[in-house]
């Protein structure tokens, strides 16, 4: 049989408030700091974490459109 389920009391309601309102400002602010300090995107950023943590820092995707991305964030960067 199911359990019933209650509504959150007030901590656990701020709580999860506060863990909500985390994950839409924390990605913000990060992408805003890479900007500031790298001139880079949050979105670049991750790409280049996922392409250095392959063998010999590579990727290989047969998916094209991380490949476009791939491509188009290198020629950004000249």
């Amino acid at each position: 049989m199911a359990e019933e389920l209650t509504p959150l009391d007030a901590i656990e309601q701020s709580t999860w408030r506060a863990l909500a309102r985390f994950f839409v400002v924390a990605p913000r602010l990060h992408d805003e700091d890479l900007q500031c300090d790298a001139h880079m995107s949050l979105s670049a950023y991750s790409i280049l974490m996922y392409l250095s943590e392959g063998p010999d820092t590579r990727c290989r995707s047969t998916r094209p459109c991380f490949a476009s991305a791939v491509i188009a964030m290198a020629e950004s960067f000249g």
